[in-house]
């Protein structure tokens, strides 16, 4: 599965796209949300995990970005913040985030998550 990590940190960035590649994923990196955008147009990613504060262009904004193009239908988006609170969340998912993740983010918790979006397109494939 190829997918796109928007992180401005870069050792989260680079912890991230390690626990993706582990896991067997390609993936392409952004250290904003503006170059996120270009990327996303460029190779229409299965999956996007995006900061919520990055310079530029933020999670939220990248994220309403991805769900006004016609192929974001089978997009899996997730943020992933420091923000956990209940109002964050909701923010998110009106945005048209699929999921949430608090940082740290643990190995288990990606694998997890992409596994359901694996799980997803099989059973939409099938039908």
């Amino acid at each position: 599965m190829l997918v796109l990590i928007a992180e401005d940190d870069v050792a989260t960035r680079m912890t991230l796209a390690k626990q993706l590649k582990q896991l067997g994923h390609r993936v392409l990196e952004a250290e904003d949300g503006e170059v996120a955008k270009h990327l996303y147009d460029q190779h229409h990613p299965d999956a996007v995990f995006t900061d919520w504060m990055m310079p530029e262009v933020d999670g939220v904004e990248l994220c309403r970005y991805i769900r006004t193009h016609s192929q974001s239908k089978g997009t899996y988006v997730c943020m992933v913040t420091v923000k956990g609170g209940d109002w964050s969340r909701r923010e998110g998912f009106e945005a048209g985030a699929n999921d949430y993740l608090v940082k740290p983010v643990r190995q288990e918790d990606l694998e997890q998550k992409l596994r359901a979006v694996v799980d997803l397109r099989t059973v939409t494939r099938i039908r």
